[in-house]
């Protein structure tokens, strides 16, 4: 009876667990879908241009950042145009380093990963942004970059 009584409560938090892993999936693959459809109408939304001669996309205030998974493009808000032309074309190398090492694919798996084993720290750890895990071209200095390249670009 004492053992018919346990595997009963057994399956209950087993029940329990899986029920808060499927809920937490959901709700971290809702807010990823709802992200992915801002950007892919702000995307639509953007005034593709060259600047120094690579395509962008310039967006009201999303980025800069790079966007897509099978077409990743530039995405740089109207501000950046008020920049500078050294600090403009400093921001353009990064994002293309970014697209060159195809950080934003990385960057969506991780998400996914993170969505579908929420339950999971070491995922968590591995998947959050910055720190340079999946930023490979902010670990690694670039060839495109010129040595004196760490100045700081934001918003006034």
């Amino acid at each position: 009876m004492i053992l018919v009584m346990a595997y009963a409560t057994l399956i209950g938090v087993c029940a329990a667990l899986s029920a808060a892993w499927v809920l937490s999936s959901s709700v971290l693959l809702t807010l990823i879908t709802t992200g992915m459809l801002r950007v892919a109408r702000e995307r639509r939304r953007a005034a593709p241009v060259k600047m120094h001669g690579a395509p962008v996309l310039i967006t009201d205030d999303l980025g800069p950042a790079v966007s897509g998974f099978a077409q990743p493009v530039v995405l740089v808000p109207r501000w950046v145009l008020a920049l500078d032309e050294s600090k403009r074309q400093l921001l353009l190398a990064h994002e293309s380093e970014h697209l060159r090492a195809r950080d934003g694919r990385l960057l969506w798996l991780g998400a996914f990963a993170v969505a579908l084993l929420p339950w999971n720290p070491a995922v968590w750890w591995i998947a959050r942004p910055g720190q340079g895990r999946f930023c490979r071209s902010c670990r690694t200095p670039s060839k495109s970059l010129p040595a004196s390249s760490s100045v700081s670009i934001r918003r006034s």
